[in-house]
């Protein structure tokens, strides 16, 4: 096969178009392969695969003998990328973020080359990543059907068809995103990843993560989106009172569970209990929320012992750790179980209680972190967002049960988030380590 090498490791700085409009696939595909201004930044044998840098200027992926090039263009590549996850029986697709640094691509590439070598990643499959919020984003291999079995369940809930402009706003790279521009096409409807007047002035539906839902239904309250119908979001949990704000604005919001691994599990389109996504049937097991599906994916990519996965299976059953519990209209989510700190001997598993810091008048976001104590071992610290005063958290706090009472707050004026709109526990911790003493507040 022929050989291409890159003058510059990194893509030259391009501007999006001036005035992007909403494209299906083939009408991006002919408008971008009038651009020859061609810069290709990632070269390797690829045995049959393709290794996709997606990002805000994301690149077009081409195919030669032995060889898968990203090629930087002024032009969004997200529906040439789509157009490949439409093929059912494609060469495998590896979606990968361009912000990871040169010695994670490096890692991730050779974990591919493994997973192709011995059978584990073949045709028809892609490879997603996970939202890193606990650490390094890992590889889940999943089939292209397990994508498309969800597209017709998920047109019914969204009642989305070709006459909606579906929005999906940041960046490609996470599996949301990417998988609400392929679903939009699926469905025939347009999308965009772009923002401009023009496509806020057509867009029906929206896809964000949580912390953005606020900032967006402040835009439609100032007349900003005028047809905006629909507000889709995932990722970590949502304020209650957000669902009556949009409620109160003729909106709604479907609010999704789901995983990496897992892809959908629940749905809600009220604060309070999600119930199972059509096609996937769920069971609380141990406190975990647990799932069987044909959405679920198929193996991870490596299967190293030394890459913590809390991904678990049992049976046709799966799960990735999440707390829940049962109640007669369905189930309640109180996140990861993973995140837990062992204070005086007693184990707290710190979802819950944010979860219950949250709920208190005043407080908007709550996120927990631990320091070493002489007598407990660790404590808890809270990192706080709201209005709530010093002596009403005092006076809140006072029967709360001694080990998952924080005993420290740092107000800060927003919580440390990942692209996915996850929760980011290691920017939490980082931030208690280095700022906890100068302006925290003691609880009494």
């Amino acid at each position: 096969g022929s050989r291409c090498r890159h003058s510059s490791p990194r893509p030259p700085e391009l501007s999006l178009p001036p005035s992007p409009q909403w494209s299906t696939c083939p009408e991006m595909q002919s408008r971008s392969s009038s651009h020859h201004s061609w810069r290709p930044v990632f070269i390797g044998p690829i045995h049959n695969y393709f290794l996709a840098r997606a990002s805000r200027l994301a690149g077009h992926v081409t195919r030669t003998a032995r060889l898968a090039v990203v090629l930087w263009l002024n032009a969004d590549a997200v529906p040439l990328i789509v157009e490949a996850l439409a093929q059912q029986d494609g060469q495998p697709l590896v979606i990968t973020h361009s912000r990871w640094t040169a010695e994670h691509t490096q890692q991730i590439r050779a974990e591919v080359n493994q997973a192709v070598a011995t059978g584990r990643l073949g045709a028809g499959d892609i490879v997603v990543f996970t939202s890193g919020s606990t650490g390094t984003p890992r590889g889940i291999i999943r089939s292209r059907t397990s994508w498309a079995a969800s597209v017709g369940p998920l047109r019914e809930i969204l009642k989305l068809d070709a006459d909606d402009h579906v929005m999906v706003p940041g960046s490609p790279s996470g599996t949301m995103n990417l998988y609400a521009c392929y679903h939009a096409d699926q469905c025939g409807a347009a999308f965009s990843t772009t923002i401009n007047a023009h496509i806020q002035q057509a867009a029906t539906i929206v896809h964000v993560v949580p912390t953005s839902v606020a900032p967006w239904l402040d835009l439609v309250s100032r007349g900003t989106l005028p047809r905006l119908r629909c507000i889709v979001t995932a990722g970590d949990a949502l304020p209650p009172h957000i669902f009556d704000q949009a409620e109160g604005m003729g909106l709604e919001i479907v609010d999704y569970y789901g995983a990496a691994e897992l892809s959908f599990v629940g749905w809600r389109t009220s604060a309070g209990a999600f119930t199972d996504f059509p096609g996937a049937t769920t069971r609380v097991k141990d406190g975990k929320i647990w799932v069987t599906s044909p959405f679920v994916a198929t193996a991870p990519l490596s299967d190293d012992a030394a890459i913590t996965d809390p991904w678990q299976h049992d049976g046709r059953w799966s799960t990735v750790g999440d707390l829940a519990t049962s109640q007669a209209d369905g189930w309640l989510l109180h996140g990861r179980g993973t995140s837990a700190v062992n204070i005086g001997g007693y184990t707290v598993v710190v979802e819950p209680v944010e979860s219950a810091l949250t709920g208190l008048d005043g407080v908007s976001a709550a996120a927990l972190g631990c320091l070493p104590h002489a007598r407990l071992g660790q404590q808890l610290v809270c990192l706080l967002v709201g209005s709530i005063s010093d002596d009403e958290l005092n006076q809140m706090m006072h029967d709360w049960d001694p080990p998952a009472r924080p005993r420290r707050f740092l107000r800060v004026e927003s919580l440390p988030y990942t692209s996915a709109g996850k929760l980011d526990r290691i920017a939490v911790q980082h931030l208690i380590d280095n700022h906890f003493q100068p302006a925290s507040v003691r609880v009494r």
